[in-house]
This record gives C-alpha cells, structure tokens and sequence, in this order.
C-alpha cells in the first residue's frame, strides 16, 4: 500500500506482480531459542531479512516466558531499516523487547557488506563471539564468509525457502508494457530475476527488453546486469522513498 500511495503521489500508475513466495521453517530454530544464548555460547544475532522476522514472529509462541527473558539484551546486527522497523513491531513485548526490561543494542546497515564491515571491526580476536545467523535459502556469500574469516564462529539457521508464486506466469501473460518505452520493471531481487526468466515459454521477456528497468539495491542491479540487461535506476538505499527517488531522478534527466 505504501508503495502504491508513494508512486502514485509521483504521478505513476503501479501495478504489482507477485513473483516469489515464501515457505517459513521453524523446525530448526525452535530448538535453539529454547535451549538459550547462554547454553549456546551465542553472543549476537544476525538479521538479514524481514522473512527471517515472520519466522522468530511464528516460533515465540512455542517459547516458554523464562526462554523468552533469557534471549533479552542479546545484540541483534540487522541489514534494512525496514527489517529493523519490524524486528520492532513484531516482536514487541514478546521477544528480545520484553516489558520493564532494557532494549537491546541493535546495529542496523543498508547492506549485509556494510554489516560485515561492522562486524570485522569490533571482532576482538582475545575473546571469540558466536552467533547465530538466521538466513534463507537465497543468501549471499559475503557476510557468512567474511565474518567467519574475522574469527566469528557462525551458526546458521534456514527461517525461509523462497519459491516461484504460483499465479505468476498468468499475471504475466495478462499485462503488457506500453509500446511507449516509458514504463518501469522493478525488480526487488536477484531471485526474483531468475524465477522470472525460468518461465517456459517466457512471458516475461517484454517486461525486460521494452521497459526502463530498476532494482532495489545494489545486489539485484549487478545480477540483472551480469544477465545482460542494463539497470536505468537503482535505490541508494532499500526503502520505498530511495527506489522511487532514483527512478524520477532518471526519468526528469
């Protein structure tokens, strides 16, 4: 909704095509929120996404109050003021937010390489830190590899598998770009890239050779690119207001 609202004070008619969808995996995380930061050695989490949020949202209830107020003041390192916002919302008085109780200290970046720059620097290599890493099965190399190469130990836990949308080869087939050249595909990850080309046969291709394209981040926009497709705008910052700044900026230039 918020995106439609933004767009449309700009003087753009957005349409939504789902592309991935998500299946949720609590099995392996249960486990460890139950037995405790202390008995695991576990000195931080690592957040990357806001699936990874619905993930701890949907497992809190199996957690018993004492496990719950053991995880509290545990540092949380998160990429995406978004995932940040609700890491905060979802787990308020439920999880690491708990009432009467001090807020933890929350670093947040705008990139998981931003992340993992903050990480290797406060490493301290006389007292080894362990945390727990929770990912889905779309994750980056960088941050894992580097913070395991800082001295970390790193414990990783899947909380998502990402999936195609099952409506999204007939949503494709039903819309069309303008023969304009005006329209924009906006594209919000490298996975959602490939489930789009997967198609067979490819409906999809218009949307990508007839149409402006932009991506949310830097990571998306060099995937699209490496596939041979020139990005024309791409968001400074993963929010809403970034994408949509970069996409007027090029359009008024």
């Amino acid at each position: 909704e918020e995106y439609e609202i933004s767009s449309k004070s700009l003087g753009y008619d957005p349409y939504f095509i789902p592309v991935l969808d998500q299946k949720y995996t609590s099995e392996a995380l249960a486990p460890i929120l139950q037995q405790g930061p202390s008995t695991l050695a576990i000195t931080g989490i690592i957040i990357t996404s806001q699936r990874s949020v619905t993930t701890l949202s949907q497992t809190v209830p199996v957690l018993s109050s004492e496990q719950c107020q053991a995880w509290q003041g545990i540092p949380l390192y998160i990429v995406g003021e978004t995932t940040t916002s609700k890491v905060e919302q979802a787990l308020d008085q439920r999880l690491f937010f708990l009432p009467h109780k001090s807020r933890p200290s929350i670093t947040t970046t705008d990139h998981a390489s931003q992340l993992a720059d903050h990480l290797v620097q406060q490493q301290r290599q006389d007292i080894p830190q362990h945390l727990l890493f929770l990912a889905g099965d779309k994750r980056r190399e960088e941050l894992p590899t580097r913070v395991r190469e800082a001295g970390y130990r790193l414990t990783e836990i899947q909380t998502y598998e990402t999936c195609r949308h099952p409506d999204l080869a007939q949503q494709l087939i039903h819309q069309h770009p303008s023969s304009s050249g005006d329209d924009w595909s906006i594209f919000f990850s490298p996975s959602g890239v490939d489930h789009i080309l997967s198609l067979q046969p490819p409906p999809s291709s218009v949307w990508l050779t007839s149409t402006k394209i932009a991506a949310i981040g830097n990571t998306t926009a060099t995937h699209l690119q490496s596939l041979g497709y020139q990005v024309h705008a791409i968001a400074t910052k993963p929010s809403i207001s970034h994408l949509l700044d970069a996409i007027v900026d090029y359009d008024r230039n």
